[in-house]
């Protein structure tokens, strides 16, 4: 199981490679082996642990180290990536993965987990093409995130998707998805 989970970034560097389509303008701006080097140096320097908070309107999330924007942002730069906006006021999360949005809240109540610590495993980097920004994120694994939204009987992905910290985010000059 390990080297299957070896060769995810070499399958996502060739794929970035070849593919034409959403990928075909990012694949000029972030060097396959750029974004390896990227998520092993996320993963030797940065805790994969954080601590389960929620905000006042009932979001949970979990608090990771803010050195996940700050210090990989800082090295997008260069090709003109820039922090998410999650610190704009003292209530604003940082770095952060999203386990319950408020409007699963009426399904959970009580989340008796806040201010624990959960772990999870950094697996790749990718891009979300919205509308007029794109997004740099880091997907994580975790197990046991999964089992915490399963145990308040909700899907073990929220919305579906794999869980995600966004570390740097782009305008679009031109929309072309």
């Amino acid at each position: 199981m390990r080297f299957i989970y070896s060769l995810i970034p070499i399958l996502i560097g060739i794929y970035l490679l070849f593919t034409d389509g959403i990928f075909k303008e990012n694949r000029r701006e972030i060097d396959p082996r750029e974004a390896e080097k990227l998520i092993q140096w996320a993963r030797e320097h940065l805790p994969q642990t954080g601590i389960l908070k929620e905000q006042p309107g009932g979001f949970v999330y979990l608090k990771v180290d803010d050195g996940y924007i700050n210090q990989l942002s800082a090295k997008l730069s260069e090709v003109g990536y820039l922090k998410p906006p999650y610190f704009r006021s003292s209530a604003s999360p940082g770095a952060h993965i999203s386990i319950f949005y408020k409007d699963e809240r009426h399904q959970t109540g009580r989340i008796a987990e806040i201010g624990k610590t959960f772990s999870f495993k950094i697996t790749h980097l990718a891009f979300v093409p919205p509308t007029n920004r794109r997004y740099l994120v880091l997907q994580v694994d975790s197990p046991e995130l999964m089992r915490l939204r399963e145990k308040y009987g909700l899907s073990p992905k929220l919305k579906g998707h794999d869980f995600h910290i966004t570390i740097a985010e782009k305008k679009s000059k031109k929309h072309r998805y």
